[in-house]
């Protein structure tokens, strides 16, 4: 895995300037004094036309900033974390992150592309202060610089955000009103002007993922069929990120990905393979099964899958074959596997891998 110095997007020094004055006015407010990271708001952006979602963040005084989730398919990240699910890991957020992010950090946490934007714009910001750092986060990949259609989008968040806390500053009655369970007050600019108006946004559930993937052809099916199922046998089947193994092969860095199958009962990595950056991870997934249930001379009696993504990428080829497809939130051997890859070296994962069993992993 080379790495390369990828370079961050170029942005105007105009946009920035707007970005930090926004962050700054921001800040000055102390905003996660007075909301939670439960308050959230929502936006409408003009450009895309979705409604994106703000989280002000630092209630616990730890991580101090503003969140903004993009589109509906952000905000699953924030309503799964608060739902508490134990099941949850580091792969699975960041399969779910997709936001904009402004931390209020010290000065040694920025980056020398961060400290040259606020020399250039000539801001005096003493070192024991928190300095603002942006950084933007899209599924499987890390955390990277603004674009220019990033810098405008949390720009205009800031300031909707700005607006909202001043709000609930002025009026102590208005915090609890903008409080709705299942809606958030949404804000929307009129005419690129400087005056918003607000109307209650209720938020749906977030539709099933739809995948096109062509149909297990009859001959395959007729000579599956013709296999044994093995009772009580099953596989764990998932698609997984790993984040402490990153790839700078591109513009932008990200983590690299598997699909692996695995024995539930004995724990035995049946294979596992790495999932190139342009392919989908869920199609990936049923091609691996396919080619292992041809490789296999007995069928399992099911296959334990963890999200509904993999569910439903499986289903159509696991059903004519009389495969119970179930879905479980925690998959004992997949999970062992994972941990034994967090503490892989650098390069060390590779399909020679398959076949290790948990024997072999260390404590």
């Amino acid at each position: 895995m080379s790495k390369k110095q990828a370079k961050p997007p170029y942005v105007s020094m105009n946009l920035w300037r707007k970005l930090y004055l926004a962050a700054m006015e921001y800040q000055r407010l102390l905003p996660w004094k007075i909301l939670s990271e439960d308050d959230l708001f929502a936006l409408h952006d003009p450009i895309s036309n979705k409604n994106h979602y703000c989280c002000v963040l630092g209630e616990a005084g730890e991580f101090l900033g503003l969140t903004l989730y993009r589109g509906r398919e952000g905000l699953e990240m924030h309503l799964k974390i608060k739902e508490n699910d134990s099941h949850l890991d580091e792969s699975d957020l960041i399969e779910l992150y997709d936001a904009i992010v402004v931390e209020f950090c010290k000065r040694k946490d920025l980056e020398k592309p961060d400290l040259k934007i606020v020399k250039s714009l000539g801001f005096e910001i003493p070192r024991h202060e928190l300095h603002p750092h942006f950084r933007s986060h899209l599924p499987g990949l890390t955390p990277w610089f603004l674009s220019t259609e990033e810098v405008e989008l949390l720009t205009l968040a800031l300031q909707f955000a700005t607006h909202h806390i001043k709000q609930c500053i002025n009026d102590p009655n208005f915090i609890k009103s903008s409080r709705k369970k299942g809606e958030y007050l949404l804000y929307r600019q009129i005419d690129h002007t400087t005056t918003w108006e607000t109307t209650w946004h209720q938020i749906v559930k977030l539709p099933a993922k739809q995948f096109e993937s062509p149909p297990l052809d009859q001959e395959k099916i007729w000579v599956l069929k013709g296999k044994a199922i093995s009772p009580d046998f099953l596989w764990e089947a998932a698609t997984f990120l790993i984040p402490e193994q990153i790839i700078f092969d591109s513009d932008r860095p990200y983590f690299l990905r598997s699909v692996m199958l695995a024995e539930h009962d004995s724990g035995l990595i049946i294979d596992a393979e790495p999932v190139p950056s342009s392919s989908c991870p869920y199609l990936s997934l049923r091609n691996e099964v396919i080619s292992n249930l041809e490789a296999c001379e007995q069928l399992p009696s099911g296959i334990l899958v963890r999200n509904a993504n993999a569910f439903n990428v499986l289903a159509p080829i696991l059903k004519p074959l009389g495969i119970k497809l179930e879905l479980r939130p925690f998959l004992p051997a997949i999970s062992q596997a994972q941990a034994y890859l967090a503490t892989a070296e650098e390069g060390d994962f590779s399909p020679a891998f398959a076949g290790e069993g948990p024997d072999e992993y260390p404590d």
